[in-house]
């Protein structure tokens, strides 16, 4: 299967970001037991490798957005368990030109990438943000799920222990939307992004 986005030009780069994930993930969630060619062909962003069972895939998720949107990744070679920051994130760091930490005082953006941990050294987790609507409710979208009974029962594995946790973090999917911002420590803003490599 290949799979592309065309990134629209009435729309900022964080826009096309969040346009791609959420064209991508249109028909439900993806992974490795789920629409795994989808999921083989967003997350490799045009490069000849299967990224589907990689069990931390967060960051792979995230980056591959990004890159349709125009901030192309170098390269997709990585490993279970490998660095976000600098690594499946190529080029970013925290602190550094395009991180925003969390003060309380302000939200993340669409498209911005979420960073989850008490602080930048222990993120552990990263999402996309997708919208930010009228009261505060951040939607976003990200890789590095586990699959919900419902879907292990539809994917008839339900009884299998190792194709459950084959499968554990490797589900990317449209996450519920939420008020509070406990837990994350910042994110990288898109904007910023857009604005220093001219996107």
């Amino acid at each position: 299967m290949t799979w592309t986005y065309e990134p629209a030009d009435y729309l900022s780069f964080g826009g096309n970001a969040a346009e791609a994930a959420q064209e991508a993930l249109k028909d439900g969630p993806f992974g490795l037991f789920w629409r795994r060619d989808m999921a083989r062909a967003f997350q490799a962003c045009g490069q000849n490798i299967d990224l589907s069972g990689i069990h931390t895939t967060c960051a792979v998720f995230a980056s591959a957005a990004w890159h349709w949107a125009g901030r192309k990744v170098r390269t997709r070679k990585g490993h279970i368990g490998g660095p976000i920051l600098n690594g499946w994130l190529e080029g970013l760091n925290a602190p550094g030109p395009y991180w925003v930490p969390n003060d309380a005082t302000s939200f993340p953006e669409t498209g911005d990438i979420i960073c989850y941990g008490s602080e930048p050294r222990l993120i552990h987790h990263v999402e996309l943000s997708l919208d930010k609507s009228t009261d505060g409710t951040i939607l976003t979208a990200h890789g590095g799920d586990s699959p919900t009974y419902g879907e292990l029962v539809q994917a008839k594995i339900a009884g299998d222990k190792a194709k459950i946790h084959a499968a554990n973090g490797t589900v990317a999917r449209i996450g519920a939307g939420r008020k509070e911002m406990h837990g994350i420590c910042g994110w990288f803003s898109a904007a910023k992004v857009a604005e220093a490599e001219g996107l």
